[in-house]
């Protein structure tokens, strides 16, 4: 059984044993046995993503990053991708419970005409990696935890910053057939 937003808990919680029951047929009418099948629904996070001054900033590409524990370690894994509409919405469906953070990833097409180095952008300005609470990694970064139904709105402005340099110079020590 399936239904859109909405997961079977036993499964999601790694009862495997359990599956076998669920990928079976089930002959309908006379005679047959009762099946109960639970559904859950996910957990939605969405959210627009601004720039320092207010304005929405389309086309970009965020991540759902899940934190958990594996083998006692605290570890992370990017659990899915969206990319922000024209008003800078975004929203990540069908998300199970545990604790996430969203992530900004600078990517080709983010700046359009503004790109870094551009006659409309001299001074190399653009948006570097960041994650919704502000800071470039997870230690700085707001959690957001989540549990099945819930529905979390963030709301997640970007910082500009300079993502390149001009460097000028001489190179010395290196040995002619280096090429440099």
């Amino acid at each position: 059984v399936q239904k859109y937003g909405f997961f079977c808990r036993e499964l999601l919680w790694g009862k495997m044993q359990l599956a076998n029951e669920f990928n079976r047929f089930v002959k309908l009418g006379g005679e047959s046995p009762q099946v109960i099948v639970k559904l859950v629904p996910g957990a939605v996070i969405s959210g627009r993503l601004v720039d320092p001054d207010g304005k929405p900033v389309a086309n970009s590409f965020l991540r759902l990053v899940q934190s958990y524990i594996w083998e006692g370690l605290k570890t992370a894994r990017i659990r899915s991708s969206a990319v922000t509409n024209s008003e800078g919405g975004v929203r990540f469906d069908w998300v199970t419970p545990g604790t996430y953070y969203v992530r900004a990833d600078p990517a080709d097409g983010w700046w359009g005409e503004d790109r870094p180095g551009s006659p409309n952008n001299p001074y190399w300005e653009g948006y570097p990696v960041n994650y919704y609470g502000g800071g470039r990694d997870l230690r700085r970064a707001s959690p957001i935890t989540v549990d099945f139904g819930q529905h979390v709105k963030i709301h997640f402005q970007l910082p500009k910053a300079q993502l390149f340099y001009q460097v000028s110079g001489r190179v010395v020590g290196l040995a002619p057939e280096t090429g440099f």
